[in-house]
């Protein structure tokens, strides 16, 4: 049946006029997605090396020895290669943070910056479904975008758990209308996939009517092919079609919409989306001129290495056929039916009175043949820009300074650079705003959230109560880290050699920094005064200048750690001063930059103390007499700070 246009737009009606409105909106979009899918199917074909029938999983469980569509074997698989390479020089290297740019901004305004960046650090290290964390679903993502057409990430507000919900979407089951996206920002969304009935019966359960339109709703066939609602029957118990539809708002006065489908009911019950911006961050290999998607690193690569296993069959080819063992025979000297069961080798007759044949074993395969294998390997990587070095762990010849070798792995990345500030941006900026919008939409309906930030060893729990805002500029928002930063061992040791050799950072950075964990013993016993100092340092800058209490008791105001005796006093002085100078420099209160004062004060005559005591133990040298100050027992001259 032909689709027939609505007469109003999805996002105009309420009900189920617009949960049948978005249905058919999505379904207007079937053959141009089936043509994302084709495209798709094909490069993960080249990708996982095997005749996949369509895109589901069921496919994996029946796929063979991949034959490309010119019938070759599918023998080597550069395309894996490729993509593995690129995903791992560029999202496995990197773990972006978000920091909030509050330099002109008074004090309180400066804490709650810090209790954000910690909390949506929080957020992106909690565990999501099957993923260890958030950068383990961009991996996932970014590996998308070097296959398909899109990586996509999508941020959801799980009320159910009170928790920031951050999921990698299949890139062919996000639509979007081809001609409103030309310039790669359409206002409407739509995300056609299945979902567990029984789970999201769950969430939805005290929506009314809800449960029957769950129930009775179709099923997601195992291939899309022809549709929806022709699955088996263990696809009925479980997997039920869902169609969630966005309309971007326009302003803060002209919201949009949200609609989340299931059968003919909205689950979402014409609920308002408030942001201008879609619940999904997108990674794309090389953006398309028009639309919001790109072209993939196989896009790019795919004619290569097809041409390249091309080359391989007729190298298998004329191997096998020129490579059989032949012999002759006298007519009627042999008996046929012997010859035809020797399958070993080509038995060929000769007239008699005629001279055997001269034999030579033929060259399967030329020396241009070679050179043209050659040639294309070396197109496979050099036209989409990956390493072939970094690709086959191999060496460039004459290069053995492993400075070299870094040198030359960075120039060779450089035209990653795009596609490396594009994760980075996403996983850093693009996540932060998600997860705030996301705990705003939690804090609207409910007691907010609670997330568990990794400090140390022990687990803190942060509050979004902590801080008030949510609606952060992205201009507010930038990447923590160092684009380009190479984060290896050896560089992380290099790096650390060149700054401590110049005096710009104290031994105990330099340990951090190279970061080698087979030291953590050995950096145990050191870090620790450093991590309680760090503790008492964010009490001292979150502490407020509170007398009582709600029922008007008084609250115990905090102090400094008067037993300082088992500390080494003269980082703990340098650790607390420096981050006095940074709390003056960020403009902190009296009240706040007191608690370092004391403990400096404190610190200081601890240390008089001990340089006395000492100096009391240390022998008298009699007037007129110069010698060498004794020494104690690990040669440190008596008499200095312990």
């Amino acid at each position: 049946m032909a689709y027939e246009a609505p007469s109003t737009l999805w996002w105009q009606e309420q009900g189920e006029a617009r949960a049948k409105n978005v249905i058919a909106t999505v379904d207007s979009y079937s053959s141009e997605q089936d043509q994302r899918r084709n495209r798709a199917l094909k490069n993960l074909r080249l990708y996982e090396g095997r005749p996949l029938a369509e895109l589901n999983p069921r496919s994996y469980y029946d796929a063979g020895a991949y034959v490309t569509e010119e019938g070759s074997t599918y023998r080597c698989n550069l395309a894996r290669a490729l993509v593995s390479t690129a995903v791992a020089k560029i999202a496995g290297k990197q773990r972006p943070k978000a920091a909030f740019c509050a330099t002109e901004a008074d004090w309180s305004v400066k804490r709650k910056a810090k209790k954000k960046e910690r909390f949506v650090e929080a957020a992106m290290l909690a565990r999501q479904g099957n993923y260890h964390d958030a950068y383990s679903v961009g991996l996932m993502a970014f590996r998308d975008a070097c296959v398909a057409d899109v990586g996509v990430i999508k941020f959801w507000a799980d009320k159910q758990g009170r928790r920031v919900a951050i999921d990698r979407v299949l890139p062919w089951e996000l639509i979007v209308d081809p001609n409103e996206s030309r310039a790669g920002a359409p206002l409407n969304y739509f995300h056609d996939y299945g979902y567990d009935r029984f789970k999201l019966l769950e969430q939805f359960q005290k929506v009314k009517g809800a449960e029957e339109a769950i129930m009775t709703a179709p099923a997601v066939s195992d291939n899309y092919v022809g549709g929806y609602g022709r699955g088996g029957v263990r696809d009925k118990a479980r997997l039920v079609r869902v169609c969630e539809a966005w309309r971007m708002a326009l302003s803060d006065k002209r919201p949009g919409a949200h609609a989340l489908i299931v059968g003919n009911f909205d689950l979402a019950q014409g609920e308002e989306w408030t942001r201008a911006f879609p619940p999904f961050e997108f990674i794309t290999w090389e953006p398309w001129f028009m639309g919001a998607f790109g072209t993939s690193l196989l896009d790019i690569a795919a004619p290569l290495v097809c041409e390249y296993n091309e080359a391989f069959q007729r190298w298998a080819d004329a191997e096998k056929l020129g490579s059989n063992q032949r012999t002759y025979y006298r007519k009627n000297s042999c008996d046929k039916a012997a010859l035809e069961s020797n399958e070993a080798c080509i038995a060929i007759e000769v007239a008699e009175g005629a001279e055997f044949p001269q034999d030579s074993t033929p060259q399967t395969m030329g020396q241009a043949s070679i050179e043209w294998q050659t040639i294309v390997k070396q197109l496979i990587y050099e036209v989409p820009g990956v390493s072939q070095m970094d690709a086959t762990a191999r060496k460039e010849p004459g290069i053995t300074a492993d400075v070299a070798i870094r040198t030359m792995q960075n120039i060779g990345a450089e035209r990653f650079a795009v596609q490396w500030q594009q994760y980075e941006r996403v996983m850093a900026i693009g996540a932060t705003r998600q997860i705030l919008a996301c705990v705003k939409e939690l804090e609207e309906d409910g007691e907010g959230v609670v997330m568990r930030f990794p400090s140390g060893k022990v687990l803190e729990e942060l509050k979004s109560s902590d801080f008030a805002d949510y609606d952060v500029p992205d201009e507010a928002i930038q990447v923590q880290v160092v684009s380009g930063l190479v984060n290896t061992a050896a560089d992380r040791l290099d790096l650390g050699e060149k700054l401590f050799g110049m005096g710009v950072i104290s031994e105990e950075s330099f340990k951090r920094i190279i970061q080698y964990k087979d030291l953590e013993g050995e950096l145990a016993s050191g870090n620790k005064q450093g991590e309680l100092l760090d503790k008492y340092i964010e009490q001292w800058l979150d502490a407020e200048q509170v007398v009582k209490g709600k029922k008007g008791q008084v609250k115990k105001p905090l102090t400094v750690p008067v037993s300082l005796k088992w500390m080494s006093l003269e980082p703990a002085i340098v650790q607390v001063g420096q981050a006095a100078m940074q709390a003056e420099l960020d403009d902190a209160p009296d009240y706040n930059i007191k608690f370092f004062i004391d403990f400096l004060k404190i610190a200081d005559k601890e240390l008089q103390k001990r340089a006395a005591a000492q100096a009391a133990m240390a022998p008298q040298v009699p007037p007129g007499q110069v010698g060498q100050p004794a020494t104690g027992p690990v040669g440190v001259p008596m008499g200095a700070a312990a």
